[in-house]
């Protein structure tokens, strides 16, 4: 576990970072069950924002126990 914060987005980012996320040329982002389509384009949004040289992917995980799940590649 990277980042721990009451702010899903502001612990997201932070993982990001601290996992090396400059390094990186792709960035898949799997959204967890709890999380609408909707919402997490709004962050796929985001991350484009800040890191705008890559590749990001938003994909429904599904998964039941955490909201984001993160691939750099």
């Amino acid at each position: 576990m990277l980042a721990v914060d009451d702010n899903i987005e502001k612990a997201l980012f932070e993982a990001l970072d601290k996992a090396g996320v400059g390094s990186a040329e792709v960035v898949t982002v799997y959204y967890g069950a709890d999380i609408e389509s909707t919402q997490a384009e709004q962050v796929a949004q985001k991350i484009r924002g800040k890191y705008h040289e890559k590749q990001v992917e938003m994909v429904s995980g599904e998964q039941p126990h955490y909201r984001y799940i993160v691939s750099l590649e």
